[in-house]
């Protein structure tokens, strides 16, 4: 995603989820051993008390399949990291935004962090450890590329503006 003179916008990767992605099949394979076993039914005006125990664990069940499905979706619609020619920012919020710049200037070290889904599906974090604040660029592909933009933006941040010229004629 690039905008013209906003920098290049980074989001978290869906493949970062592949955690719920997991967590959503064992709780697709429980909800349908609870089915096959106790016979669950799903009644909108339940009759039983167990009638109704029976659709509010499957109405629970769904909710949170639900919530880990759409997670990716609210982040990557939610949480942006923005690489300019002077700064990093990351911006985030539906309803109270927020924005959080750091000027290459003072960043002091950035890191790449990978497990090991990350390094055989090529995702990671960027941490960028600044004099004052800390960053971490959540779960994007191809963390190398970020590192390596970044390393370049503060070299050439940090290079003085003049030489001094030290011999006296």
């Amino acid at each position: 995603m690039e905008e013209p003179d906003k920098g290049k916008v980074y989001a978290t990767s869906r493949i970062a989820f592949m955690n719920n992605y997991f967590i959503v099949s064992l709780l697709v394979t429980l909800l349908a051993l609870l089915y096959i076993q106790f016979n669950l039914t799903l009644n909108f005006f339940p009759k039983t008390f167990d009638q109704m125990v029976s659709s509010l664990i499957i109405l629970g069940v769904l909710v949170v399949i639900s919530a880990l499905i759409e997670e990716p979706v609210w982040r990557r619609m939610l949480h942006h990291y923005i690489l300019t020619d002077k700064e990093i920012t990351y911006k985030s919020g539906l309803i109270v935004k927020k924005s959080v710049s750091m000027p290459f200037q003072s960043i002091a070290d950035v890191k790449i962090e990978k497990g090991v889904m990350g390094r055989i599906f090529n995702f990671g974090n960027v941490v960028v450890n600044g004099f004052k604040d800390n960053m971490v660029v959540n779960g994007i592909r191809n963390p190398e590329e970020l590192y390596e933009q970044l390393r370049v933006k503060i070299s050439k941040a940090s290079k003085p503006i003049y030489k001094r010229d030290t011999e006296q004629v």
